[in-house]
């Protein structure tokens, strides 16, 4: 990561993730809008990153190695069905947010970061190895209390600090990592993996 960089990683920085043998490799994008903020460009966020991911080596290389999954209008309840039902091994919030945790469609209140880190880490614990959250990307205004307390039960976390980001940077930054991801653009790689993901601490100090 660059020394100037809004963005932080969260997590262990001495060792690569446990080896992953699920195949396809699930990426789930979960996204949402409220009625009383400024309404975020989900879709195009969740378009251009998947498109970013697939532009260097095409869509073909990546059909049977890696999935992604997609929920633009996720409530409370929604979000954790479709991490049950799909077992990402990353999972993309894109969202608005304060030091609180996360707002939700459907939400009349945030919810809050203890909610969102303790149903994940039950879910980490209770499945496989092979099916854990590797990679929690929270791309969100003042995202960095939530992904520091995440980073005790996934490997890492990518948070915004506490800070406020607009749309089209949060956007530009999904591009540019998932192109990056798309790339192998990194010194480690998730052991045993044939989707040539690689760990985020890694990505973000090359772009």
């Amino acid at each position: 990561m660059q020394p100037d960089s809004p963005w932080r990683v969260y997590g262990p920085s001495c060792r690569a993730p446990q080896g992953h043998n699920k195949c396809p490799f699930c990426v789930m994008f979960i996204g949402a809008n409220i009625a009383h903020h400024a309404q975020l460009r989900i879709k195009n966020e969740c378009d251009a990153m998947r498109e970013a991911f697939k532009s260097c080596f095409g869509e073909d290389s990546w059909r049977r190695r890696v999935e992604f999954k997609a929920d633009c209008f996720a409530n409370p309840a929604s979000f954790m069905e479709d991490v049950m039902r799909f077992g990402p091994s990353i999972l993309h919030f894109s969202c608005h947010g304060d030091v609180r945790g996360l707002w939700l469609s459907g939400s009349q209140s945030v919810v809050e970061s203890g909610c969102i880190v303790d149903a994940l880490a039950a879910h980490n614990k209770e499945v496989e190895s092979g099916c854990r959250i590797q990679l929690v990307i929270v791309n969100s205004c003042m995202s960095g209390p939530l992904a520091n307390v995440l980073s005790g039960c996934v490997d890492f976390v990518i948070g915004h600090g506490k800070r406020k980001v607009g749309d089209i940077e949060a956007m530009s930054f999904s591009k540019t990592l998932f192109k990056a991801l798309g790339r192998g653009r990194s010194r480690w790689q998730f052991q045993g993996s044939q989707s040539g993901f690689v760990a985020v601490s890694s990505v973000c100090a090359s772009i």
